[in-house]
């Protein structure tokens, strides 16, 4: 009986996430509350005995601390992943909101100052004189472009001069071989191995000490990373990125999709953020690590591999097929800002 008793608690605290009955969760919350104490109260709890033992996982220094507060108060979990769903879903074509939303939950301390207050953002990318001219400077070639596939790279590439100027901010308080160090032995943290289904027990004893070990010394070092600095200026870049698809998209209505050979390849350059390709209608091949891609449309295919630079890849259709060529590719990054915006298609 107990066993049942228990088993109708988590049935009615998990319900309002879950598709078991449609009824129930079209129920008022207070039926629902009323449900849930009565459950509880067949096996003298309240809602202030459910939790989660912490002992159950091993400690984790980086896990957030969204999580830890859930595991204490699970029955905050349903509703928490509704309103984050809503979320998602009303933000889902706005990337600044997107990185906004996830910014909230990665740790709460870095949306104050030093003083308490909450950081203030500009989230809305604007040219300024001083871009002009720096465009003018370091990307002479794309004034053989049309008006708009130079507003998109522009948007673009000014976006990633930011963010990248701002990772250098985040790290600021870092020695060189401080953030050497971070960079060397972090991935031992957060990668999984995949020969390690093979490993002995006594192998694989020995490796956790070791990270436990490594997590410990790396701990004070992730300290002096100040995330609030790196911020502001990757939603700008998510802005940035939002004009040029809007560019990007002006540019398509206004112009014949004529489709060319292989590999149309209408600009490669090399700048301070990377190479900037931009690709035409026909099936191109992407290899490397540029800092920009724009496709506008065919079968390609990306062959991409790490970088120690921010990138953006926009495509804007075509059946397209993607190959990470190590790790921190293909709209990520490692210590840097990864977007990948593949508009349509059949993808690989």
């Amino acid at each position: 009986m107990r066993k049942l008793v228990i088993f109708a608690v988590l049935f009615l605290a998990l319900s309002r996430s879950s598709g078991f009955s449609q009824e129930f969760t079209n129920a008022s919350d207070s039926l629902k509350d009323k449900a849930l104490n009565d459950a509880l109260r067949c096996i003298k709890m309240t809602r202030m005995d459910l939790t989660f033992r912490n002992d159950y996982l091993d400690i984790d220094p980086f896990r957030l601390q969204k999580i830890d507060q859930l595991m204490r108060n699970p029955l905050e979990i349903s509703l928490f992943s509704e309103k984050l769903g809503l979320s998602l879903e009303k933000d889902k074509t706005s990337l600044s909101s997107l990185l906004k939303d996830g910014f909230k939950y990665i740790v709460s301390r870095s949306r104050k100052t030093d003083n308490g207050k909450e950081l203030e953002f500009k989230e809305e990318f604007r040219f300024l004189p001083e871009d002009e001219l720096l465009i003018k400077k370091n990307l002479k070639r794309i004034d053989r472009l049309p008006q708009k596939l130079r507003e998109a790279v522009s948007y673009i590439y000014l976006g990633l001069l930011k963010a990248d100027s701002s990772w250098h901010e985040a790290f600021k308080e870092l020695s060189f071989k401080e953030l050497d160090s971070l960079k060397n032995y972090f991935p031992f943290i957060i990668l999984e191995d995949e020969k390690d289904e093979f490993k002995s027990v006594e192998e694989l004893d020995k490796q956790q000490k070791y990270e436990e070990a490594l997590t410990k010394g790396l701990i004070p070092l992730a300290e002096k990373f100040k995330l609030e600095k790196a911020y502001p200026e990757n939603v700008l870049l998510c802005s940035a990125v939002e004009k040029a698809e809007e560019s990007l998209q002006e540019y398509l209505s206004s112009s014949p999709k004529i489709k060319t050979d292989k590999n149309d390849i209408l600009l490669s350059l090399e700048t301070s953020q990377g190479g900037i390709l931009i690709g035409g209608f026909g099936s191109s091949v992407y290899k490397g690590s540029p800092g920009i891609i724009i496709d506008l449309g065919g079968d390609d295919q990306y062959n991409l591999t790490s970088s120690n630079h921010s990138t953006v890849v926009l495509d804007l259709g075509g059946n397209d097929t993607y190959k990470a060529e190590g790790n921190y590719t293909l709209g990520s990054g490692f210590f840097e800002t990864g977007i990948l915006i593949d508009k349509s298609g059949d993808d690989t």
